[in-house]
């Protein structure tokens, strides 16, 4: 009897405790959330940002209009590419240029402008923790992961808690398995030219992808790495995805030839601890609050750049250029723009948004070669989609030659669309930036979200359709694989539009 009540007692204790618990953070997060949208509404009175014009607003207008034509669902687009259908026949919209604005919308910001776009989309920190200046963004908590997977749980079969996208069971028939060989091929990465002082391009833009968001660029000689994940899972536990297909290159490759490393944010699955031995000769460039942890794994505070949004700063190196017979050394910069995104950070549940998230627009330069052309590139961090945001970008700092804009883990949308745009948002974001050309990432390497494995590239071809954009426009490359880019010519007052202050050295 005695020991019944004790039982009782305790029991009752623990539920009042964790009652409170669930209470106080519901009290936070509502007094959290209150002072972010007052804070967003102050800021859209007293910094308006003009609004951006678009090319051949009759079709757009006709686009939106047209039920075939409207974005459908993610559940809609994963479960046509799970069948292999895609819906009823629809008649395709009018091409159109990418750059669905005037070319001097991009970059275009007067010195006013630019003011007004910081000023908007500044960092907010509220009550100790850093959150999204932005409408669309909505605060999520512990216990809507807890009701997304119990309710696919519930409600799907089978159950999508441990959710390998399909990969699995495609990999039992041969036709799948031809499948996965067609949609996720990996290549051997191409060393000799990448690396070798023979075949190691001068000059030029080329993009190479390992995984997730793990890229290697090479920009006008200079190297860099982004989001350096190599590992089979993210996270060393029974409860993290591994990696669906196999790593183009190990690790050691890249050991001593990498000159930066550019971190968007701090998640198991884009920065790997692991790493930093490997890539500890580079120069670390990252968002606010990083530094700490870096260099607790042993970089020197020298080899660290911290940016919070807006903010740039430049690297500088030597290369060997051959010049007719000779080799000679040239300076090359990279200027690093760092941009906002609608996502947020956690490595533990102590230090959620303690750290920003920021996205790049990257702009190398040759100072003893004037006559080579900048090369940009936009690296998109993982983020859901706000237009007004992602234009500003461009308007601040567009246009780009090419961008790597995040593609996978976007379902179940009612969860996800914060956090992660679909298919559709990242042809958005391109076309929002001024890229020229733009590559999916995030996707096919670890399977964290309810689409299917095949559902993105699938979507993706159905976004741009939609957009009446050229197939060639955004595309997917296998692992390993070399992309190189069109540097495009320079404008007289290119310098002007990508000045972003203040700056660090």
């Amino acid at each position: 009897m005695h020991r019944s009540l004790t039982v009782q007692s305790a029991s009752g204790v623990a539920l009042s405790l964790a009652g409170a618990y669930v209470c106080g953070w519901g009290v936070y997060y509502a007094a959290q959330d209150t002072l972010r949208r007052r804070a967003i509404r102050q800021r859209s009175r007293q910094h308006p940002l003009p609004a951006r014009p678009r090319r051949r607003a009759e079709s757009i207008a006709a686009l939106e209009a047209a039920p075939a034509a409207r974005p459908r669902s993610a559940s809609s687009s994963s479960k046509s590419a799970e069948t292999g259908t895609s819906g009823a026949a629809r008649k395709p919209a009018p091409p159109r240029a990418p750059l669905t604005a005037p070319s001097s919308w991009y970059g275009g910001a007067s010195a006013a402008d630019r003011a007004a776009i910081r000023s908007r989309f500044a960092p907010l920190r509220l009550l100790g923790r850093f959150v999204n200046p932005l409408p669309e963004w909505r605060e999520q908590g512990a216990w809507e992961v807890v009701l997304w997977k119990a309710g696919t749980s519930l409600f799907n079969w089978p159950p999508r808690i441990w959710w390998d996208g399909g990969l699995i069971r495609d990999m039992w028939t041969e036709e799948g398995r031809r499948r996965i060989e067609k949609l996720l091929p990996v290549e051997p990465l191409d060393e000799e030219l990448l690396f070798s002082g023979k075949g190691k391009q001068p000059e030029g833009l080329s993009y190479t992808w390992i995984g997730q968001s793990t890229t290697l660029l090479q920009m006008h000689g200079l190297t860099i790495l982004t989001d350096p994940v190599m590992g089979e899972q993210p996270v060393k536990t029974m409860f993290a995805p591994k990696r669906m297909r196999p790593l183009p290159c190990q690790p050691e490759v890249l050991r001593g030839r990498v000159d930066v490393v550019l971190l968007s944010h701090n998640h198991f699955d884009h920065l790997d601890l692991d790493m930093i031995p490997v890539l500890s000769d580079a120069h670390w460039i990252v968002p606010y609050g990083v530094r700490a942890l870096l260099e607790k794994q042993g970089l020197r505070p020298a080899q660290i750049t911290e940016l919070s949004w807006w903010e740039s700063t430049t690297f500088t190196k030597a290369v060997s250029v051959r010049r007719g017979a000779s080799a000679v050394s040239e300076m090359r910069s990279l200027t690093v723009n760092a941009a906002p995104a609608m996502h947020w950070t956690a490595r533990s549940p102590l230090d959620t948004n303690q750290s920003l998230w920021c996205s790049y627009v990257l702009k190398a330069a040759a100072p003893d070669a004037p006559a080579l052309d900048p090369a940009t590139f936009f690296f998109c961090c993982d983020s859901g989609y706000s237009r007004t945001l992602f234009e500003s970008i461009g308007r601040a700092l567009g246009p780009v030659d090419a961008a790597a804009i995040p593609i996978g883990s976007y379902a179940p949308r009612w969860h996800m669309a914060m956090q992660h745009g679909s298919p559709h948002d990242a042809v958005l974001i391109a076309q929002d930036v001024g890229a020229r050309s733009a590559v999916g990432m995030h996707w096919g390497t670890f399977q964290m979200s309810d689409e299917r494995w095949d559902a993105p590239p699938a979507d993706l071809a159905l976004a741009l359709e939609r957009e009446g954009l050229p197939a060639d426009y955004f595309t997917t490359i296998p692992f390993g694989r070399t992309r190189t880019f069109a540097v495009a010519p320079r404008r007289s007052d290119d310098d002007a539009h990508h000045d972003t202050t203040p700056q660090r050295a």
